[in-house]
């Protein structure tokens, strides 16, 4: 099934496995600035050795770009000049962003077919991706994914011995600060406090690695970035966040106040919030046939499933650390197991959902991974994590519906960074809005049905904020908020966007039923009574003449073509045989002047 109006893709570099096609947006402001440098680099044999950044928003897709397109983009340009550096880092300080980068191309490349299509197709010696950068050897081309501070601290030495095509630091705007050592005035500018004896040691360390190219990704780049032009080079800053992709997010966020009371309040918000909206998903599912979900798009809507990120601080009498809030949660699973709630005069039970710490030291039902993994799984219970660093950035939660921040976070410099990107981790749907979702809506003859749908989509997609009062929040949530559609005017947006995509549809198919019937009603003659357009245009002046020199033949195919079809009774909708009628240009028109058939009225050719 073709989707029309749906957004823009193109062919990824490899176009097999599970992701074929990328965003054009994606190819634009991501992968055509990364070749551009790549391309002029080796054509002129002259390398950059700043970073350079790519600036992108968050949840755009920017590591599943590299991973099945640009990676291999670049290992091809660099095999075709005759480089023989085959050795790729791909870093960050978020060691589930590196697990879940590992995962992807593990999934990705661990298949034959890929790999052969690497070797005939591209010439390109695929070896392995490792996690520990002791695994690679230096032969062949090799991936290893590590932490930043890995590839800076104890593997450091060892990195230096691999001959380095280029390394990627996601998540830059973390520990790659200004390179100035001592410069606290460029340190506070990028994080937001005095850095004390800071001396950039990760990016002095990266940088001594000296790869033909040093890339770095961010959504929310440092000021260091952005002014510093001796150690950065910005390639992309112009990509915006894609409205299609993105989930409903509140006007407003909830504010609790800054005291242990206000944070027991603030997670019951949530408990509360995820219980009542997950019983409203699993209830509108039960009321649409199983045959809707087979369709490419709303099959997504058969996870229902919303969840959480809870922010928490470090040891404070002011607010709730991890531990505290899985131990509280556990309370309000008892308070909340056998009571209901109103929706759509039906009393629904609250789904008790899980809560799980993710720290550092403590992964509570396995890995990290398999937190992300039990938070996207339908048939699991885990709706919520309780996180201090670890989860804020690089992870993927389709429905993360509500996201709090315990602690009251403050600095010198106003620097929101972190929080836009806590923030933004709701930045996740299975599905878009434009495009293919409200076409298959749109399909849906049932008003009834359609209305059960939307309101599903929009259950699944509501995005609200909780925060302590004070400290830097405000700013952070309004850059966020200022580019989506808000969740109060969520219901009216996809009713109209599926309004249109009914209209367009409509008037397609009334377009493709008038040809038919144009067709089938002209005449190879004007039928108006008293019209003389024939014998004027046909017979004279006479065949043979040198003013009009054309021959009969070449006349009839002529004034045939200039045949128009009328409406009898004027009613352009009315398409019934003997309300057809062939007129001659001069006849058509002059119907049209005399009754004002011009103007817009109810006989518009609009269908109804």
């Amino acid at each position: 099934m073709s989707y029309p109006f749906a957004p823009a893709m193109t062919n990824a570099f490899l176009g097999i496995g599970d992701i074929t096609k990328i965003y054009e947006d994606q190819y634009e402001h991501i992968v055509t600035p990364v070749m551009n440098v790549v391309d002029t680099s080796f054509d002129n044999d002259v390398f950059d050795p700043r970073c350079k950044i790519i600036i992108a928003p968050p949840g755009s897709g920017k590591t599943t770009v590299w991973d099945v397109d640009l990676i291999w983009r670049v290992v091809n340009k660099a095999i075709e000049s005759g480089c023989k550096h085959n050795t790729i880092v791909l870093t960050s300080p978020d060691e589930t962003i590196n697990q879940s980068n590992y995962n992807l191309l593990r999934k990705v490349f661990d298949n034959n077919v890929i790999l052969d299509k690497l070797e005939d197709d591209y010439g390109i010696d695929f070896r392995g991706i490792y996690k520990d950068p002791k695994d690679a050897r230096g032969r062949g081309l090799e991936i290893v994914v590590c932490s930043i501070q890995k590839a800076a601290g104890k593997q450091h030495e060892y990195l230096k011995k691999l001959p380095l095509l280029f390394i990627l630091s996601d998540e830059g705007h973390r520990g790659l600060g200004s390179p100035i050592g001592g410069d606290n005035n460029f340190y506070t500018q990028d994080v937001g406090h005095t850095g004390g004896n800071y001396d950039a040691k990760w990016f002095t360390a990266i940088n001594s690695l000296k790869p033909k190219f040093w890339f770095g990704m961010t959504g929310t780049p440092t000021w260091s970035m952005l002014n510093n032009s001796e150690f950065y080079n910005v390639i992309s800053d112009k990509m915006e966040k894609a409205k299609w992709r993105l989930g409903f997010f509140a006007k407003k966020y909830s504010i609790f106040s800054p005291s242990w009371e206000g944070n027991h309040k603030q997670v019951e918000e949530i408990f509360t919030q995820l219980a009542k909206r997950n019983a409203i998903g699993k209830y509108l599912k039960s009321k649409i046939p199983n045959e809707e979900f087979k369709k490419t798009e709303l099959a997504k809507l058969q996870n229902t499933k919303v969840t959480a990120l809870i922010k928490c601080g470090i040891s404070s009498s002011s607010w709730m650390e991890p531990e505290h809030v899985v131990s509280y949660w556990s309370k309000l699973k008892a308070k909340y197991k056998n009571l209901t709630f109103k929706y759509d005069d039906q009393d629904l039970p609250y789904y008790i959902g899980d809560c799980r710490a993710l720290t550092a030291k403590e992964k509570e039902g396995g890995s990290n991974e398999v937190t992300v993994d039990d938070l996207n799984d339908e048939n699991n219970n885990l709706v919520a994590m309780a996180v201090i660093y670890i989860g804020n950035v690089g992870i993927n939660v389709n429905n993360m519906g509500a996201m709090s921040c315990l602690p009251v976070i403050k600095n010198d410099g106003d620097v929101d960074n972190n929080l836009q990107q806590v923030i933004a981790r709701m930045d996740r749907n299975d599905f878009v809005w434009q495009g293919k979702f409200d076409y298959e809506v749109a399909q849906i003859e049932d008003e009834k049905l359609r209305d059960l749908v939307i309101k599903l989509a929009v259950n699944i997609a509501t995005k609200q904020p909780y925060a302590t009062e004070g400290g830097l929040f405000n700013g952070a949530y309004s850059s966020v908020y200022s580019n989506h559609i808000s969740k109060e005017g969520a219901y009216d947006y996809l009713w109209g966007a599926v309004n249109e995509k009914r209209l367009r549809l409509k008037s397609s198919k009334f377009a493709q039923e008038r040809d038919l019937a144009y067709k089938a009603a002209q005449k190879d003659r004007c039928e108006r009574e008293g019209c003389k357009c024939f014998e004027d245009f046909v017979t004279n002046p006479p065949i043979g003449s040198e003013e009009f020199p054309l021959s009969e033949e070449e006349r009839l195919v002529n004034y045939k073509k200039g045949l128009q079809v009328d409406h009898v009774d004027r009613n352009l909708n009315n398409l019934a045989p003997e309300n057809l009628k062939t007129y001659c240009p001069n006849a058509h028109s002059g119907k049209t002047m005399k009754y004002e058939d011009y103007m817009p009225n109810e006989n518009s050719c609009i269908p109804s």
